[in-house]
């Protein structure tokens, strides 16, 4: 369960190579996350964030090397011993047939909790995430901000252990973005699951992360710890803050300017 930080993922040699391209997608990739890290993944478009994303959530297989999921006894993780997993993709994907409560309930409902027994730790989440009160609301009667507030409770209501996000807040307006952000890093605060983020947003990597790993042609370019602590309510603000910031994004102009 999240906060255990039971697991750890260790990519070895990946390689990633789609039928029809001229160069493989990813190449020779290692990369190591431990059990409640908040990893976000950074680097030009193309550069493979996405397809590393799915291959660790084991929506695509690898064409070279290995990803284990190993124990904190150091153990290979397989079958039922395996972590678990939940995806928040960059559209919310929400049933439109369902309410708000149905959709947040619903992997709990298909792992077969009682919809009573579900109750309190749907409407804690909803709560959390600033929807109380939009419980039996539809998902055409919610803004973009909603429905994503929707699609990351229903990735945390099984309490995963691995929390992986494909740049979901990349359509939203930037206040909407900077409140889910804060949303997100409270939730991560309380529940400690390892957290894996694609995104374009250099700020929302500094604010939300507590490492993050640049891609370049398919590999690791570089590895920076963020260590501004738990609570980070007022760090935007900070000088510190915005010296890393600007760190990051020189570090990703001059990865730019190598590939030119």
């Amino acid at each position: 369960m999240a906060g255990t930080h039971g697991f750890r993922i260790e990519a070895r040699g990946i390689g990633k190579h789609f039928s029809g391209q001229a160069a493989p997608t990813l190449s020779a990739l290692d990369l190591t996350i431990g059990g409640g890290e908040f990893v976000s993944l950074l680097g030009p478009s193309g550069c493979g964030k996405s397809t590393l994303l799915r291959l660790l959530a084991g929506l695509l297989r690898p064409s070279a090397g290995t990803i284990r999921w190993v124990a904190s006894d150091g153990s290979s993780a397989s079958g039922t011993t395996l972590p678990d997993i939940a995806l928040v993709p960059q559209e919310p994907t929400l049933l439109p047939w369902k309410t708000v409560f149905d959709n947040v309930y619903l992997p709990l409902r298909l792992r077969g909790t009682a919809r009573t027994a579900a109750m309190p730790r749907v409407l804690d989440l909803l709560r959390a995430l600033g929807l109380e009160g939009r419980e039996k609301s539809w998902p055409r009667e919610l803004s973009g901000g909603m429905k994503m507030r929707v699609s990351i409770a229903r990735a945390l209501v099984t309490d995963p252990d691995f929390l992986l996000m494909d740049e979901p807040f990349a359509a939203l307006d930037e206040l909407t973005r900077h409140r889910l952000n804060d949303d997100l890093r409270a939730l991560y605060t309380q529940r400690r699951p390892t957290v894996i983020l694609v995104t374009h947003s250099v700020e929302e990597a500094t604010f939300l992360s507590t490492r993050i790993v640049a891609l370049s042609r398919g590999r690791v370019a570089w590895d920076l710890p963020v260590d501004f602590g738990a609570h980070r309510a007022d760090l935007r603000d900070h000088a510190a803050f915005q010296a890393l910031r600007g760190d990051i994004s020189a570090r990703l102009r001059a990865d730019q300017a190598a590939l030119s």
